[in-house]
Protein backbone atom coordinates (compact mmCIF):
# COMPACT_ATOMS: atom_id res chain seq x y z
CA UNK A 1 0.00 0.00 0.00
CA UNK A 2 1.26 3.96 -0.59
CA UNK A 3 2.29 5.30 2.35
CA UNK A 4 -0.43 7.36 4.17
CA UNK A 5 -0.29 10.92 4.35
CA UNK A 6 -2.26 14.20 5.84
CA UNK A 7 -4.90 14.49 2.56
CA UNK A 8 -4.93 18.27 4.06
CA UNK A 9 -5.44 20.50 0.64
CA UNK A 10 -2.28 21.85 0.81
CA UNK A 11 -0.90 20.55 -3.07
CA UNK A 12 -4.17 21.84 -5.15
CA UNK A 13 -2.72 24.90 -6.96
CA UNK A 14 -6.36 27.01 -6.87
CA UNK A 15 -5.68 28.89 -3.62
CA UNK A 16 -9.62 28.93 -2.78
CA UNK A 17 -11.38 30.63 0.41
CA UNK A 18 -10.59 28.15 2.76
CA UNK A 19 -7.03 28.69 2.15
CA UNK A 20 -7.21 31.95 2.23
CA UNK A 21 -8.99 31.81 5.52
CA UNK A 22 -6.70 29.22 6.99
CA UNK A 23 -3.92 32.11 5.76
CA UNK A 24 -5.44 34.46 7.32
CA UNK A 25 -6.45 32.98 11.03
CA UNK A 26 -2.82 31.19 11.27
CA UNK A 27 -4.39 27.37 9.98
CA UNK A 28 -1.33 25.37 8.73
CA UNK A 29 -3.91 24.13 5.74
CA UNK A 30 -7.91 24.50 4.73
CA UNK A 31 -8.38 20.81 6.32
CA UNK A 32 -8.83 23.18 9.92
CA UNK A 33 -12.05 24.29 8.19
CA UNK A 34 -12.98 20.65 8.21
CA UNK A 35 -12.93 20.07 11.51
CA UNK A 36 -14.71 22.87 12.43
CA UNK A 37 -17.78 21.99 10.76
CA UNK A 38 -17.57 18.93 12.11
CA UNK A 39 -17.42 20.02 15.38
CA UNK A 40 -20.49 22.44 14.50
CA UNK A 41 -22.76 19.41 13.35
CA UNK A 42 -21.56 17.48 15.99
CA UNK A 43 -20.68 19.41 19.30
CA UNK A 44 -20.06 16.22 21.41
CA UNK A 45 -17.52 14.98 18.68
CA UNK A 46 -14.50 16.63 20.66
CA UNK A 47 -13.91 15.74 24.66
CA UNK A 48 -14.83 18.78 27.12
CA UNK A 49 -12.60 22.06 27.52
CA UNK A 50 -11.91 20.35 30.82
CA UNK A 51 -10.50 17.59 32.78
CA UNK A 52 -7.46 15.93 30.93
CA UNK A 53 -8.67 15.18 27.79
CA UNK A 54 -6.80 13.07 25.39
CA UNK A 55 -7.17 12.96 21.73
CA UNK A 56 -5.76 11.19 19.13
CA UNK A 57 -5.31 12.73 15.37
CA UNK A 58 -3.98 10.24 12.43
CA UNK A 59 -2.63 11.19 9.17
CA UNK A 60 -1.97 14.72 11.61
CA UNK A 61 0.66 16.60 9.00
CA UNK A 62 0.94 19.55 8.67
CA UNK A 63 -0.83 20.07 12.47
CA UNK A 64 -4.04 21.81 11.16
CA UNK A 65 -6.48 19.25 12.60
CA UNK A 66 -3.95 19.46 15.77
CA UNK A 67 -4.70 23.04 16.31
CA UNK A 68 -8.50 23.20 16.34
CA UNK A 69 -8.40 20.50 18.88
CA UNK A 70 -5.82 22.53 20.55
CA UNK A 71 -7.95 26.17 20.56
CA UNK A 72 -10.72 23.77 22.16
CA UNK A 73 -8.51 21.59 24.58
CA UNK A 74 -7.75 22.31 28.71
CA UNK A 75 -4.54 23.45 29.89
CA UNK A 76 -3.51 19.74 31.01
CA UNK A 77 -4.98 18.06 27.61
CA UNK A 78 -2.64 15.88 25.15
CA UNK A 79 -3.18 15.31 21.47
CA UNK A 80 -1.31 12.60 19.87
CA UNK A 81 -0.23 13.27 16.19
CA UNK A 82 0.33 10.39 13.89
CA UNK A 83 2.17 10.63 10.87
CA UNK A 84 4.46 8.94 8.37
CA UNK A 85 6.62 12.76 8.82
CA UNK A 86 9.43 12.36 10.68
CA UNK A 87 8.00 15.14 12.55
CA UNK A 88 4.63 15.88 12.09
CA UNK A 89 3.78 18.91 14.43
CA UNK A 90 7.39 20.48 13.97
CA UNK A 91 5.06 23.80 13.57
CA UNK A 92 2.99 23.81 16.25
CA UNK A 93 4.51 25.14 19.14
CA UNK A 94 2.50 23.41 21.97
CA UNK A 95 3.46 21.25 24.62
CA UNK A 96 0.16 19.68 24.80
CA UNK A 97 0.92 18.37 21.00
CA UNK A 98 3.14 15.30 21.21
CA UNK A 99 4.59 14.07 17.74
CA UNK A 100 4.81 10.19 16.71
CA UNK A 101 6.53 9.14 13.88
CA UNK A 102 4.50 5.71 12.97
CA UNK A 103 2.58 3.84 10.28
CA UNK A 104 -0.87 3.39 11.79
CA UNK A 105 -1.91 0.63 9.76
CA UNK A 106 0.69 -0.76 12.30
CA UNK A 107 -1.77 -1.44 15.11
CA UNK A 108 0.47 -2.42 17.75
CA UNK A 109 3.70 -0.53 17.04
CA UNK A 110 1.60 2.56 16.90
CA UNK A 111 0.28 1.72 20.88
CA UNK A 112 3.61 1.41 21.74
CA UNK A 113 5.20 4.77 20.26
CA UNK A 114 1.99 6.24 21.81
CA UNK A 115 2.33 4.61 25.44
CA UNK A 116 5.60 5.77 25.38
CA UNK A 117 4.72 9.42 24.23
CA UNK A 118 2.50 9.70 27.37
CA UNK A 119 4.87 8.34 29.72
CA UNK A 120 2.76 4.87 30.69
CA UNK A 121 5.72 2.58 30.77
CA UNK A 122 6.17 2.86 34.51
CA UNK A 123 2.78 3.72 35.57
CA UNK A 124 1.87 0.69 38.09
CA UNK A 125 -2.43 0.98 36.84
CA UNK A 126 -2.81 0.25 33.58
CA UNK A 127 -5.80 2.21 31.97
CA UNK A 128 -8.12 0.87 30.40
CA UNK A 129 -7.83 3.47 27.38
CA UNK A 130 -5.85 5.74 25.93
CA UNK A 131 -7.95 8.14 24.12
CA UNK A 132 -10.89 10.27 24.84
CA UNK A 133 -11.46 10.99 20.81
CA UNK A 134 -9.59 9.46 17.22
CA UNK A 135 -9.55 11.59 14.41
CA UNK A 136 -8.29 10.39 11.07
CA UNK A 137 -7.96 13.33 8.14
CA UNK A 138 -5.39 10.58 6.41
CA UNK A 139 -5.44 10.04 2.75
CA UNK A 140 -2.85 7.39 1.05
CA UNK A 141 -0.93 9.25 -1.91
CA UNK A 142 -3.67 9.21 -4.59
CA UNK A 143 -3.22 7.36 -8.18
CA UNK A 144 -6.46 8.92 -10.10
CA UNK A 145 -7.57 5.66 -10.25
CA UNK A 146 -11.17 5.75 -8.65
CA UNK A 147 -10.81 1.96 -7.32
CA UNK A 148 -7.31 1.91 -6.24
CA UNK A 149 -8.32 5.09 -4.28
CA UNK A 150 -10.96 4.16 -2.43
CA UNK A 151 -9.36 1.21 -1.76
CA UNK A 152 -6.26 2.62 -0.26
CA UNK A 153 -8.37 5.24 1.40
CA UNK A 154 -10.62 1.72 3.09
CA UNK A 155 -8.03 0.25 4.49
CA UNK A 156 -6.60 3.87 6.18
CA UNK A 157 -10.49 3.42 7.62
CA UNK A 158 -10.06 0.12 9.14
CA UNK A 159 -6.47 0.93 10.31
CA UNK A 160 -8.45 3.80 11.95
CA UNK A 161 -10.96 2.09 13.27
CA UNK A 162 -8.65 -1.07 14.45
CA UNK A 163 -6.48 1.38 16.65
CA UNK A 164 -9.91 3.02 18.34
CA UNK A 165 -11.82 -0.05 18.91
CA UNK A 166 -9.13 -3.00 18.89
CA UNK A 167 -8.97 -5.89 16.86
CA UNK A 168 -11.98 -7.66 18.91
CA UNK A 169 -14.55 -5.00 17.20
CA UNK A 170 -12.60 -3.77 14.00
CA UNK A 171 -10.71 -6.89 12.55
CA UNK A 172 -7.39 -7.94 12.75
CA UNK A 173 -4.61 -6.33 11.30
CA UNK A 174 -3.73 -7.54 7.91
CA UNK A 175 -0.48 -5.90 7.49
CA UNK A 176 1.49 -8.02 9.81
CA UNK A 177 2.08 -6.11 12.40
CA UNK A 178 2.66 -8.05 15.16
CA UNK A 179 6.14 -9.90 15.34
CA UNK A 180 7.76 -11.55 18.45
CA UNK A 181 10.38 -8.80 19.45
CA UNK A 182 8.83 -7.45 22.75
CA UNK A 183 9.40 -3.46 23.53
CA UNK A 184 8.79 -1.06 26.14
CA UNK A 185 5.11 -0.61 26.72
CA UNK A 186 4.25 -3.79 24.71
CA UNK A 187 1.94 -5.76 27.20
CA UNK A 188 -0.31 -2.51 27.33
CA UNK A 189 -0.16 -1.62 23.67
CA UNK A 190 -1.14 -5.64 22.73
CA UNK A 191 -4.02 -5.23 25.59
CA UNK A 192 -5.25 -2.25 23.49
CA UNK A 193 -4.93 -3.61 20.24
CA UNK A 194 -7.31 -6.08 21.42
CA UNK A 195 -9.81 -3.72 22.62
CA UNK A 196 -9.02 -0.66 21.86
CA UNK A 197 -7.49 2.32 22.93
CA UNK A 198 -10.50 4.75 22.55
CA UNK A 199 -12.50 4.99 25.87
CA UNK A 200 -15.90 4.51 26.78
CA UNK A 201 -18.16 6.78 25.44
CA UNK A 202 -15.50 8.32 23.43
CA UNK A 203 -15.89 9.94 19.97
CA UNK A 204 -14.34 8.82 16.08
CA UNK A 205 -14.37 11.14 12.78
CA UNK A 206 -12.41 9.37 10.04
CA UNK A 207 -12.13 10.40 6.36
CA UNK A 208 -13.08 8.42 3.71
CA UNK A 209 -13.13 8.55 -0.13
CA UNK A 210 -16.18 7.06 -1.38
CA UNK A 211 -16.02 4.36 -3.89
CA UNK A 212 -17.64 0.80 -2.88
CA UNK A 213 -21.13 1.16 -1.96
CA UNK A 214 -21.08 -2.21 -0.69
CA UNK A 215 -18.04 -1.67 1.58
CA UNK A 216 -18.76 1.61 2.98
CA UNK A 217 -22.08 -0.31 4.06
CA UNK A 218 -20.16 -2.95 5.72
CA UNK A 219 -17.81 -0.14 7.36
CA UNK A 220 -21.07 2.25 8.37
CA UNK A 221 -22.70 -0.84 9.85
CA UNK A 222 -19.51 -1.32 11.88
CA UNK A 223 -19.77 2.30 13.37
CA UNK A 224 -23.59 1.50 14.19
CA UNK A 225 -22.61 -1.48 16.33
CA UNK A 226 -19.84 0.40 18.13
CA UNK A 227 -21.54 3.93 18.65
CA UNK A 228 -24.86 5.08 19.97
CA UNK A 229 -24.68 7.54 17.21
CA UNK A 230 -23.25 6.98 13.59
CA UNK A 231 -23.07 9.07 10.49
CA UNK A 232 -21.69 9.56 6.99
CA UNK A 233 -21.61 13.23 5.82
CA UNK A 234 -20.13 15.47 3.08
CA UNK A 235 -19.00 18.75 4.06
CA UNK A 236 -19.60 21.90 2.87
CA UNK A 237 -15.37 22.92 3.47
CA UNK A 238 -14.33 19.87 1.02
CA UNK A 239 -13.60 21.04 -2.49
CA UNK A 240 -16.64 20.10 -5.14
CA UNK A 241 -15.25 18.07 -6.82
CA UNK A 242 -13.57 15.60 -3.99
CA UNK A 243 -15.08 12.26 -3.23
CA UNK A 244 -14.27 12.38 0.23
CA UNK A 245 -16.51 12.14 3.20
CA UNK A 246 -16.68 11.64 6.96
CA UNK A 247 -17.64 8.74 9.32
CA UNK A 248 -18.56 9.58 12.67
CA UNK A 249 -19.34 7.56 16.17
CA UNK A 250 -20.60 8.97 19.12
CA UNK A 251 -20.43 7.32 22.15
CA UNK A 252 -18.68 3.93 21.87
CA UNK A 253 -20.67 1.18 23.57
CA UNK A 254 -18.22 -0.84 25.32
Amino acid sequence: MAPQRASRGTSAPLVDHFARRARARGYLARSAFKLLELVEKFQTLLPSSSGLPRVLDLGCAPGSWTQVVLERMSPKGVVIGVDLAQTPLERIHDARAISVCSDMTKTKRTLVKCVSALNLNNNTAKPSALFDCVLSDAMANTTGAREVDADRSRELVRAALRLALGEQHAGRDDFGDDDDEEEEGDELARHLAQVGSLRARGSVAIKLFAGDPKEEKAILQLLRDNFTRAHRVRLSTSRKDSREEYLVGLGRRM
